[in-house]
């Protein structure tokens, strides 16, 4: 019996029409954590470069949550 509750089904990417500053933001921040990704990986291939691909571009999760953060 919640009275003050509305529901509304809103249809997909409105956000983006709604909100456009948004997307710029996305933008930078995605960009920020790539560019700290690729440092990342420059730094590990240049520490031992005979290291596989997969491997240097190997992130552990909290790594990436950090990374994310400081972005």
């Amino acid at each position: 019996n919640l009275t003050n509750i509305h529901i509304y089904f809103i249809p997909p990417n409105l956000t983006s029409h709604l909100q456009p500053c948004d997307a710029g933001l996305i933008a930078t921040w995605k960009s920020h954590y790539q560019c700290d990704t690729i440092s990342l990986v420059i730094a590990k291939y240049k520490d031992s470069p005979l290291m596989s691909t997969k491997e240097v571009y190997c992130l552990p999760l909290l790594d990436a949550m950090k990374m994310a953060d400081l972005s």
